[in-house]
């Protein structure tokens, strides 16, 4: 029997997709995850996930099979590993990323797809609308572009002196052109000069830094792409050997010593994507089904040597940029959210970033 489920969208907008999967009393439902990413890096966000499906009643073995597939970082993978996965006759597949929800989209038009840490879903192409997407995809959206402007502008207001930043970033991840795009805009409100600087694999962060340093930049943006998980260590070390303040887009790069960071939580996006999957498996009536909508943004600052630092709890710190006194001061809360814009908290500082928005 077809039905339409109408899923609202984590951005405040409601996607209505076309489905066809009828409930059978016992039967184990079949459930894909695909990720561009490594086992290491996105096992939080798939046990997450199964945490969410847990919680709504699915124990793996007796009502629900899970088939997993990961890129490990390779994008050219992804087509491959969407095949096999569908091949499989599944109910429904997660997909992390935006490669990840390409490649699904390309292998399948019947199967339901929920995505999630997807960036821009309408520029990318994966659905047309975000009130009326088409086609078979649901989910939720990280709005990475909003973001990565978002980032550049705490960025600046924490460093004040900042007048030219590089931004760092995959030009083969699908949404770089769109980070782009945004960062340029804020970059020129803001009179920063902003360039970019290409990485197509970890080992050449060490050459991109190089550039970065002949080019003068006072400041780095990475831009949020499959390298980041892998990369992170990396690039922290690079960052605090060359004493540029880095903003990053996740906790987890702060905790690994950048000096601050702004995005969402995957994670709990990734719990939320469970109950996508719930609908589309129970597949209701003709209804409007409001998403839960739990902050999925977060602010953290963690920087310098732990001598110079004034610790704020057992995991994050609060430190002032190495260059200017006057970047002492915290940034100042923002006047207003976009509507689609994320939910800001704080990570455990003290007075950090708080307003209001939906993710």
């Amino acid at each position: 029997m077809n039905r339409r489920a109408f899923i609202t969208i984590m951005g405040g907008s409601i996607l209505a997709v076309p489905l066809a999967v009828e409930a059978q009393a016992g039967k184990v439902f079949r459930v894909g995850f695909l990720t561009a990413y490594s086992n290491n890096a996105d096992a939080p966000l798939f046990d997450s996930f199964r945490q969410g499906m847990r919680e709504l009643g699915y124990e793996e073995g007796r009502n629900v099979a899970y088939q997993t597939r990961w890129a490990e970082g390779r994008l050219e993978r992804l087509p491959g590993l969407a095949a096999e996965l569908f091949a499989l006759k599944l109910d429904v597949m997660l997909a992390a990323s935006t490669p990840a929800v390409l490649a699904a989209k390309k292998a399948t038009q019947t199967i339901p797809i929920v995505m999630t840490s997807v960036g821009d879903p309408v520029g990318t192409g994966l659905v047309d609308s975000l009130a009326r997407p088409g086609g078979n995809i649901t989910g939720n959206t990280t709005i990475i572009g909003e973001m990565a402007g978002k980032r550049l502008e705490l960025l600046k207001q924490l460093v004040p002196y900042l007048s030219r930043v590089a931004a760092l970033g995959f030009p083969n991840d699908p949404i770089f052109a769109v980070q782009m795009r945004h960062v340029e805009a804020v970059a020129r409100s803001l009179k920063v000069d902003v360039f970019p600087v290409e990485i197509r694999a970890v080992s050449e962060l060490d050459r991109a830094f190089e550039t970065i340093v002949r080019q003068r930049a006072d400041g780095v943006l990475r831009l949020g792409d499959p390298l980041v998980v892998p990369g992170r260590q990396r690039t922290s070390e690079l960052a605090r050997k060359h004493r540029l303040p880095t903003m990053a887009k996740a906790v987890e790069e702060v905790e690994a010593g950048l000096l601050m960071s702004y995005g969402p939580n995957r994670a709990e996006q990734s719990r939320q994507a469970a109950t996508y999957v719930d609908k589309i498996l129970k597949a209701p009536n003709l209804q409007t089904c409001q998403s839960s909508n739990p902050p999925s943004s977060s602010w953290s600052s963690i920087s310098k040597p732990p001598r110079r630092s004034a610790s704020r709890s057992p995991s994050l710190s609060w430190s002032e940029p190495t260059r200017s006194s006057s970047s002492r001061a915290r940034p100042t809360r923002p006047n207003s959210c976009e509507p689609s814009g994320p939910k800001f908290r704080s990570a455990r500082l003290p007075e950090a970033v708080d307003g209001r928005g939906a993710d």
